[in-house]
């Protein structure tokens, strides 16, 4: 059996180092140059990667998800299986299998994975759904992995999933907040200690919830903003999930200036964007719309992107972006509904 992994960061060199394990004959393509895994011949083309195939798995994460596979379908055998495991919304999973069917006629599975890969590798527990759910179930079952596969559509996988994000990704960004606030107040460990007394793995257990979070911030802010989505869409005013969405966005930014060589940003831009929100009760019937001018020192600053107010809920969402800037002017519409329009970068 051979099976072609798209993304070889760290989730998919941990699922092709299972599948090779188990015997399989695993091909590799990642566009990064990051290091080829023991046991996965790598190709420079996706096509060549895909050839021959009886299941691809796509890692590549959500942003590039539709790309990856509109670029590969074309090369992607009719016979073979592919298996979105990237995080994402429901419309995200089913405008990809629509991709994958008019473009090869392959099958498609949706796969969320629904624990810590790290910790558990290519064991990790894992939703499937899709027409290719049961032949997806199957190949994963023969390198130990555990299946919940609830067949349905594209997407019903991903939906499961975050639900679960809701609680697993609030629960690391409480944590990263609540040990930051130790640390300012000088009692980083001692905060750390409550923490870990309130968990069954202990300290372990906040070490992965704290460090994850902070290493894969930008991956995750993407994946709760699915989560808030989800609520809104389902009626649930997502206060807590929109919070979480906020910090993971606020440490993507962080490490993005820290990136581009940024020594600080300005204490007083930082605690402008953190946390922005509003009431429309506090302001005019008419509405305003927000822009916050803001710059660093080397001309580039994280900047929020205004996000509307879900139906009913009285609030705006400010968050970061690293192409844009608030500014506060009225706005045309009657409506009792904050407003929020995008700023020309």
């Amino acid at each position: 059996m051979r099976v072609a992994v798209i993304g070889l960061g760290e989730a998919g060199t941990l699922y092709a180092s299972g599948f090779a394990a188990r015997g399989w004959e695993v091909a590799g393509f990642d566009p990064a140059d990051n290091i080829t895994p023991p046991g996965v011949t790598r190709f420079a083309n996706v096509a060549d990667a895909v050839a021959g195939a009886d299941l691809v798995l796509s890692l590549t994460g959500g942003k590039a998800a539709l790309p990856a596979a509109a670029a590969l379908a074309p090369a992607l055998p009719a016979s073979a299986l592919f298996a979105d495991l990237n995080a994402g919304s429901a419309a995200l999973k089913k405008k990809i299998a629509q991709v994958i069917a008019s473009e090869s006629g392959a099958a498609f599975a949706d796969v969320s994975v629904v624990g810590s890969v790290p910790t558990h590798g290519a064991q990790t527990p894992l939703v499937v759904s899709g027409a290719g759910a049961d032949r997806a179930a199957g190949y994963f079952a023969s390198i130990g992995t555990p299946v919940e596969n609830i067949a349905g559509a594209p997407g019903d996988a991903s939906r499961r999933k975050l639900l679960r994000s809701s609680f697993m990704k609030g629960l690391g960004a409480l944590i990263v907040e609540s040990v930051a606030i130790g640390r300012a107040a000088g009692a980083e460990e001692w905060v750390r200690e409550q923490i870990a007394s309130e968990l069954a793995a202990g300290h372990p257990a906040v070490d992965r919830l704290h460090n994850g979070t902070v290493k894969h911030a930008e991956r995750r802010a993407a994946e709760a903003d699915a989560a808030v989505s989800l609520a809104d869409e389902l009626g649930v005013r997502p206060v807590s999930s929109r919070a979480t969405a906020e910090i993971h966005h606020s440490l993507a930014d962080q490490a993005k200036a820290d990136h581009a060589g940024l020594d600080s940003v300005s204490a007083d831009l930082l605690e402008a964007y953190r946390g922005l929100r509003w009431r429309t009760s506090a302001m005019p019937a008419a509405g305003w719309a927000w822009s916050i001018p803001a710059s660093t020192p080397s001309g580039r600053a994280p900047g929020r992107s205004a996000e509307p107010a879900p139906s009913g809920s009285g609030r705006g969402t400010i968050r970061p972006s690293m192409r844009s800037s608030i500014t506060c002017s009225p706005a045309t519409s009657s409506s009792s509904t904050a407003r929020a329009r995008p700023i020309a970068p």
